[in-house]
């Protein structure tokens, strides 16, 4: 089940594994720098194409446990085990023409679409938030173009033919090639479904961003055809991962097509549709069968650098993606932390990962003792290892917020998570975070706007932990106050820069509601107890609360929710809920004795692109408060299970 290296490559440099400043462990102060090891001192068998990680326990790990017994004859064992290539062609069953003619469907997509490789390639310009780094996406998607234009015609069939006999070959997930070379593995002449799935995602990924439409399939394509191309295009992936998982594909790419599906279900049916929790599934399965919640770091010996960095931020990406469906849902994760090894990635350009020899090692040496890039550029490396961070404390605030039990040591627990973020969210260099104050004007827009989501994050882990203690304790609301109003002006600047600049305009839904509607909902619910004496209770720290501010961000808030709603953005269904109840209590506060809605005509100016409106609007205007705060008490428990569900 295992093969050793016929010719190890002497003389590689290792890299040591980055530690990870989070709650299991404290700031690596090792230099990153890579040292010189031999490989010969570190022999050791690895995993072969077609086979998965199996741990301690497996029945495997009792022969690997005397693998060099058992090397001299695994050779043997491997080759009466493991099929050919040739074995498996000649063994595979033939396709029908059921099989052609789908196939063949699939791959009209993208001649549908003749320009999908420029729409990626400027997607992929803003973008600094995709698992798979640009280069090896643009590698993938050129030779794709390349292939599809010479299989026009009669030769698509053959395509197709070649498409399904290299899928049913295994991946071997580890591989030597150089890294400009990584692509060919699995373009070219060796393309396979994972790959085209994969493409096929991130093109609806692209689209979807696109909210000018600068970039539409071909006018060619049937007009007024149902579903639309983007609903297309997600069962054009929906497709390949089928014939993926017929064949049991286990793989890094195969990873890369679950995560695109994620993705695209995600753009299409909406963060809190099944359709994405059951896609997350896949991934977090996918996750564990490649072993990637290990760090085996005796593999750099073997394997170029680029490879054991390509794990590490998968591995990182998907834990923390994991963590914040699970939080956006109140569900409880599927990847737990007790079981990885959450190194962190090199942060890096995506380009260094290209790199080989005294030009890869120059490039690593450009971090500081705890593994920050000393330029203080914000990358998407940058990004992957402050989620990592937040991520390893929001798992620990999930066992809190969605555990059964709430116990005096739950209280020390919370207080003591509150106390370790801070000083890990310290050691973060200041030139990689947001600053409220200044507003991070240093940092290009495409940037800020990942760095301002990151802000936004680490406050919100705060404020679950607050909530939550506030809901079982006699904590004070003072804290939960402050998150919330840093939470609302940071969520209305992050929609202020969307519209600022013109190829960032995108879908606000998802900041709005993750972010923003948790702390203008404390913020409305709470002044709106304070001014009806009957539901009132004692709170001494109301008045900490700026009313003024606070109602004319609720004001814009609303507006913008409006603007999801209007603009048919992919959570506009929810964002048409919490702008009904959020409008209502608005009018309420500005107005208790239940006239016309009054909000205020300076408030309605500042609101950017918006025109006056009923705040009222779509809700029944005899809806008493009684009945108010019975929607707003079901509101109050989604809330605090992070579930935004009105």
């Amino acid at each position: 089940m295992t093969k050793p290296r016929d010719t190890p490559k002497s003389g590689r440099l290792k890299r040591r594994p980055l530690g990870s400043p989070g709650l299991r462990s404290l700031p690596a102060r090792d230099n990153p720098l890579r040292q010189s090891t031999s490989s010969s001192s570190t022999t050791r068998t690895v995993p072969s194409a077609e086979t998965q990680f199996f741990g301690s326990t497996a029945f495997p790990a009792i022969i690997t446990d005397d693998q060099n017994v058992v090397g001299r004859y695994l050779g043997q064992l491997s080759a009466q085990g493991i099929p050919s290539s040739e074995e498996r062609l000649r063994h595979q069953d033939k396709y029908t023409d059921k099989q052609i003619s789908e196939g063949t469907r699939v791959l009209n997509l993208l001649f549908e679409f003749p320009g999908f490789a420029d729409s990626i390639h400027k997607y992929l310009e803003l973008s600094y938030t995709c698992m798979v780094p640009h280069p090896f996406i643009r590698a993938c998607v050129d030779s794709i173009q390349v292939t599809m234009q010479k299989s026009r015609g009669t030769r698509l069939r053959q395509l197709v033919v070649t498409l399904f006999a290299n899928t049913a070959m295994p991946l071997d997930a580890f591989a030597t090639v150089p890294a400009k070379d990584y692509h060919t593995l699995f373009t070219g002449p060796n393309i396979r479904w994972e790959i085209i799935g994969f493409v096929l995602a991130i093109l609806g990924v692209s689209l979807k961003y696109d909210v000018n439409k600068r970039s539409k399939p071909s006018s060619t394509s049937p007009s007024g055809q149902k579903p639309d191309f983007i609903h297309r295009l997600a069962e054009g992936v929906d497709y390949c991962a089928a014939i993926c998982n017929s064949y049991s594909c286990v793989s890094p790419q195969a990873l890369w097509l679950l995560y695109g599906n994620a993705c695209l279900k995600n753009l299409v049916y909406g963060d809190m549709s099944f359709q994405l929790w059951r896609c997350m599934g896949d991934v977090s399965s996918m996750f564990f069968a490649l072993g990637l919640h290990q760090d085996d770091s005796g593999l750099e010996a073997t394997y170029p650098f680029y490879q054991i960095e390509l794990r590490r931020r998968y591995a990182s990406q998907i834990y923390s993606m994991d963590k914040t469906i699970s939080t956006f849902l109140g569900r409880p994760p599927r990847i737990s932390g007790s079981y990885c090894a959450n190194t962190m990635p090199a942060d890096i350009d995506d380009e260094v990962l290209l790199l080989d020899g005294d030009e890869l090692d120059e490039a690593l040496r450009n971090v500081d003792a705890n593994g920050w890039n000393m330029d203080r550029q914000f990358r998407g490396a940058t990004w992957r290892r402050i989620k990592l961070i937040i991520s390893q404390f929001r798992e620990e605030i999930l066992g809190l917020c969605l555990g059964t039990r709430f116990s005096v040591g739950s209280e020390a627990l919370a207080k003591d998570i509150l106390a370790r973020q801070e000083i890990v969210w310290d050691q973060i260099p200041h030139e990689l975070k947001y600053d409220e104050i200044t507003g991070s004007q240093h940092i290009p827009p495409p940037q800020r706007y990942v760095v301002m989501t990151t802000y936004m994050d680490q406050k919100y882990t705060c404020f679950l932990l607050h909530r939550k203690l506030l809901n079982e304790t006699e904590w004070t609301r003072e804290p939960l106050y402050r998150i919330s109003r840093s939470l609302l002006n940071t969520v209305l600047q992050v929609v202020s820069l969307s519209d600022q600049v013109s190829n960032m305009q995108r879908d606000i839904s998802w900041p709005m509601l993750y972010y923003g509607l948790p702390g203008a909902s404390i913020l409305a619910v709470d002044l709106l107890k304070h001014i009806h004496p009957s539901f009132n209770t004692p709170n001494p720290h109301i008045n900490v609360i700026p009313r003024a501010e606070v109602i004319q961000n609720l004001a814009v808030f609303v507006s913008n929710l409006q603007r999801s709603i209007n603009r048919r953005e992919v959570n506009c269904e929810s964002c048409r809920r919490a702008h009904g109840i959020l409008s209502r209590i608005l009018d309420e506060i500005i107005d208790p004795t239940h006239g016309e809605p009054a909000i205020s005509e300076t408030v309605v100016q500042q609101m950017p692109n918006s025109t006056p409106f009923s705040l009222s609007s779509g809700i029944d205007n005899d809806l008493n408060i009684e009945n108010f705060f019975n929607q707003i008490g079901n509101w109050d428990l989604a809330l605090d299970t992070s579930a935004i569900v009105l």
